[in-house]
Formats: structure tokens, C-alpha cells, sequence
């Protein structure tokens, strides 16, 4: 694709395509979102049936996106190299096409969860983190230990487009919420970046925060909110809790090249 700026044809064709499940593909929508799309390698068919893919390169290995049916997506595929490795971010249904290219593919399975039903927590005390205050989050997010930090992703950029909330004990960060990616014109955000200290868990902080991030959310007018987070993670009770109920089923995880 030779012009890769909103309000062309093309990604005129790839919105209309992502918007016919929206849940699902709630993270590439915001990543045609301006600031982003120069970290997109997208790809698409308007053939029936229609499909959409993406490496996402802001990271490193990029993360791959795909929506539509596994025959299409499999041509789209074969359009271009791959990438040497890859964090996957799709439907099991697509699964057996990476599998067929990449030989260690380690997954896990997850949930999308979407705001349906609003029931947040009181959030008194919760303050805004702006982009000053990035030194501070990176020294909380640091204290996440090796299992919490898998599949998470944070940057500077997350705070400067974002939405950020944290909560102080004696002028010390000691919890904290956001968004993984926000795009207005879409009408969509991902909560994440949800983390509490240890010692200050069960005091409902977690609750706090992210429900300061998901009413800020709701008052810009955003329309679909959603959130990852594993089948079996205590937090999706949690979020159940404030509202968000379960959209669909992905798998993600790294993927290496066949050599």
C-alpha cells in the first residue's frame, strides 16, 4: 500500500473490514489511529471473503493481527516475507497458518472482554499520571515479577496519547492503570497496564484505577472499551465486576521463522 494516511481508499476498505467485528479487532483499529500508523504493515483483501492483517512494528518482535477467514488470511500471507519472529495476537482458527511457517510457536490462551454493563468502583483519591510522571510508572511497572510481565507492553507513547491514573501512599506510586492504545477517531480504547504492589493488594486499588480510567474513557465518548486478560486470571473477576464481560477467545504468544 503506497499511501498509508487515513481518508484513502485503502484504509477506508481496511476500517470497513474491522469494523465488522469490533471486539475483536478493537487493538488494530486503534492502531490506525495518526501517531501509529507508521509502525503498520497492513495488509488486505476485498475479495469475499474480506480479510485484514498487521504486523505491528513499534515492538520488537513485531505483533501480528489478522481478521477474516483462514483460506484468505493465508493468501494474505503469502503476499510478502515474514518476519523473522513474531508476537501472535489471533483466533485459534488461524493458528494452524502460523504454525505451518513458524516452528516455536508457544501460546497462551486469552479473552477480550469489553465494557457492557457499567458498575465502577468508587475512585476517590485516584490521580491523573501525565507524561512528567514517567519515571515513576516505569519504576512500578519494573516491580511486576516475570509472570505478570508477559505479553505486557508499555512506552512513553502510551502516556503522552493516553489515559493514566494512579494511586499515592505518603507521595509513593503504589498502583496504577491506563491505556495500552486510544484512537478517538475510532471511538476506541484498550485498558491496560493494570498493576498494584503487592503489599497494597486487596485493598481495591486495582479497582480504582482502572475504573478512573474507564470513566475518563466514558466521558470523551469513547464506544468501545475493552481489555486482554487470561481465562484463568483472578482480575477477570475483577472486571467482570465493573462491567466488562467476555467478547471472545485469542490466542498469543512468540512464534520463531521456519529456517
Amino acid at each position: 500500500m503506497k499511501d498509508d494516511r487515513p481518508g484513502f481508499e485503502p484504509f477506508h476498505r481496511i476500517c470497513e473490514i474491522l469494523n465488522h467485528d469490533r471486539a475483536w479487532s478493537l487493538y488494530a483499529l486503534g492502531d490506525l489511529a495518526p501517531e501509529e500508523l507508521g509502525h503498520g504493515e497492513w495488509r488486505f483483501t476485498s475479495h469475499d471473503p474480506p480479510a485484514v492483517t498487521l504486523f505491528y512494528r513499534a515492538f520488537d518482535p513485531p505483533v501480528f493481527f489478522a481478521i477474516g477467514s483462514a483460506v484468505a488470511v493465508e493468501r494474505l500471507l503469502d503476499e510478502a516475507p515474514l518476519p523473522p519472529s513474531v508476537y501472535v495476537h489471533i483466533r485459534p482458527e488461524i493458528l494452524r497458518l502460523v504454525s505451518e511457517r513458524y516452528q516455536r510457536v508457544m501460546t497462551k490462551v486469552m479473552q477480550r472482554m469489553i465494557l457492557r454493563e457499567p458498575a465502577l468502583a468508587d475512585f476517590t483519591g485516584v490521580e491523573t499520571i501525565a507524561a512528567d510522571h514517567l519515571k515513576e510508572l516505569v519504576e512500578l511497572y519494573d516491580r511486576r515479577d516475570g509472570k505478570e510481565k508477559e505479553g505486557t507492553f508499555f512506552s512513553a507513547v502510551q502516556v503522552a496519547n493516553g489515559v493514566y491514573f494512579g494511586i499515592r501512599d505518603h507521595g509513593r506510586l503504589v498502583a496504577a492503570a491506563g491505556t495500552h492504545l486510544i484512537n478517538r477517531s475510532e471511538n476506541v480504547a484498550a485498558v491496560g497496564n493494570v498493576f498494584c504492589l503487592p503489599e497494597y493488594r486487596g485493598k481495591g486499588l486495582g479497582a480504582r484505577v482502572t475504573s478512573a480510567v474507564v470513566s475518563a474513557l466514558i466521558k470523551e465518548g469513547i464506544r468501545t472499551i475493552g481489555l486482554n486478560v487470561g481465562l484463568e486470571s483472578p482480575a477477570a473477576k475483577l472486571y467482570h465486576r465493573l462491567g466488562f464481560r467476555k467478547a471472545c477467545s485469542y490466542v498469543e504468544g512468540m512464534a520463531a521463522l521456519r529456517e
